[in-house]
């Protein structure tokens, strides 16, 4: 394998994963905000002015006194700090997946958005079943993608030739992972 290739598949799995920026910044803000106002109480008490909402020293104070709470409420404090620890996990150990595809080829890696692939296969639909463009919306998942059609009045549509057709141009984008194409119609037609 060429260092051309290595270096291929590692900017696809790049593109492929989300970051944690958005996570990350969230934390940041939070953290930021209660240093501020910590530091502003801090502040406010060397001064001797009045403080915001209470004095380092009740804050400590509380802090210290928070297991005569009672059971319930520190149950509840305890559930809600285990629930937030979970989620920082999870977002932080799993690789979070973005809605693309890419094809397997190693020389020229293509990395393809899941909107691009949804409304080349709505066309392909649009096209073999002779509809509008409102007739028809494709959505599409990592692996499977779902097209609900809306057939004229009156004008049946023929769902075993749609679903080959749009398999068949599915396919021959050889994504990674590849997409199973499921067509659903609707038995109410619109006016067309």
């Amino acid at each position: 394998m060429s260092t051309t290739d290595k270096i291929g598949r590692r900017a696809v799995r790049q593109e492929l994963r989300s970051t944690r920026s958005g996570t990350t910044l969230v934390v940041g803000i939070i953290a930021l905000l209660v240093l501020a106002y910590l530091i502003t109480e801090v502040v406010l008490n060397m001064l001797g002015h009045a403080p915001l909402l209470a004095t380092p020293g009740a804050l400590t104070l509380g802090a210290t006194q928070v297991g005569s709470l009672g059971q319930p409420a520190l149950y509840a404090i305890g559930g809600v700090l285990v629930v937030l620890g979970l989620v920082l996990m999870v977002r932080a150990l799993l690789p979070g997946i973005r809605g693309l595809h890419h094809t397997p080829d190693a020389a020229n890696p293509t990395v393809i958005d899941d909107t691009v692939v949804a409304a080349a296969l709505a066309k392909v639909i649009r096209d073999s079943a002779n509809l509008r463009e409102e007739q028809v919306s494709v959505s599409v998942g990592r692996r499977r993608a779902t097209a609900h059609v809306r057939p004229t009045t009156g004008v049946p549509v023929d769902r075993e030739t749609v679903q080959t057709e749009a398999q068949r141009v599915a396919e021959s984008y050889a994504l990674t992972p590849p997409l199973r194409v499921s067509v659903d119609i609707d038995k109410k037609g619109m006016v067309g």
